[in-house]
């Protein structure tokens, strides 16, 4: 009797992992925000979603805050750690190379006072050569009332 538990157990996981793969996770605009920092945050990460998708590299410095230190690149020898500065001459080239058809999935989001973790898986969907899935981490603060990314990297 224990296996057939341990046996139905295993088939329902593998069935949820399934569907989880199958595109059926929830979308960022699905997502409904527990507190008025939560629906802030879903914004600046709809905003920076958008921007990005539109090649605005000035309205993605401005989301970022002047200490931020950001990941960029796409191989595991061409990914690097950069600073704000460093981000005006090097983001171009990762916006080119996905620019568009990006898919925000539901965000756990960890808000407590003027820090916010973000993890949120994006997807890539077309209009790009390195279509897949990869999962972000935001790193937020808020200064005068205003949400802005510390830092971001992915995997």
């Amino acid at each position: 009797m224990k296996r057939r538990g341990i046996f139905i157990t295993s088939i329902l996981f593998i069935f949820l992992l399934l569907i989880e793969n199958m595109g059926f996770s929830a979308d960022l605009k699905d997502y409904k925000p527990k507190s008025p920092d939560e629906e802030a945050i879903v914004s600046l990460l709809n905003k920076w979603k958008e921007t990005w998708e539109s090649g605005n590299l000035q309205g993605i410095l401005d989301m970022l805050h002047d200490d931020a230190k950001i990941m960029i690149g796409g191989g595991p020898y061409q990914i690097r750690i950069v600073t704000k500065e460093e981000a005006k001459t090097a983001l171009p080239e990762d916006m080119a190379a996905a620019c568009c058809g990006l898919k925000l999935e539901t965000p756990k989001i960890d808000a407590s006072g003027k820090e916010a973790n973000v993890e949120i898986w994006l997807e890539l969907t077309e209009g790009t050569h390195m279509q897949h899935n990869w999962l972000y981490w935001f790193n937020l603060v808020k200064q005068n009332n205003r949400w802005s990314i510390m830092s971001w990297k992915y995997r």
